[in-house]
């Protein structure tokens, strides 16, 4: 099912914004350069994840100085749990499992955070590179959230594993 302009709108402008990430790394985070990707399926049960050639040229796009990114030691699970709340339940779902409210109205599933070859298939840096640059073309925008925010995301994100 195609989500409704309205929605994808209303979902955009809960996002707080798409800000224009930044090409320089600040000294808690990578720079940003926006990435490319498309619609992914989900794998077979029990198969290695491999994401779809869109989603794959997304990972492949993030800048070096974000390939080897990590969580600051400030950043805090529970800080995360609220950003997850506020950004991501609504198409992620509230148990990781891209099952949110909106996921049915978006052109391709959300990520299932609970998939632990999913999780596995990319690197730290490259997921926080992902949210914080967005996914073009699909219904995820970017975030700009400070190192701190996004280790504490992903902190909690992890811990639907």
């Amino acid at each position: 099912m195609i989500a409704p302009p309205a929605l994808l709108a209303s979902l955009l402008a809960c996002s707080g914004g798409a800000a224009e990430p930044s090409e320089e790394p600040a000294a808690e985070e990578p720079a940003a350069e926006a990435p490319g990707a498309g619609a992914a399926e989900e794998p077979p049960e029990g198969a290695p994840f491999e994401p779809d050639a869109a989603l794959a040229a997304a990972i492949a796009a993030t800048p070096a100085a974000w390939r080897d990114w990590a969580v600051p030691e400030g950043a805090d699970p529970a800080a995360g749990e609220a950003l997850y709340g506020a950004h991501c339940a609504v198409c992620h779902g509230v148990n990781g499992d891209g099952r949110g409210p909106a996921a049915q109205a978006l052109p391709q599933p959300p990520a299932d955070f609970t998939d632990g070859p999913r999780w596995a298939a990319t690197r730290l840096g490259e997921k926080a590179w992902l949210i914080r640059a967005g996914i073009p073309k699909t219904a995820m925008p970017p975030r700009d959230l400070s190192g701190d925010e996004l280790g504490a995301l992903l902190l909690y994100i992890k811990g639907f594993q």
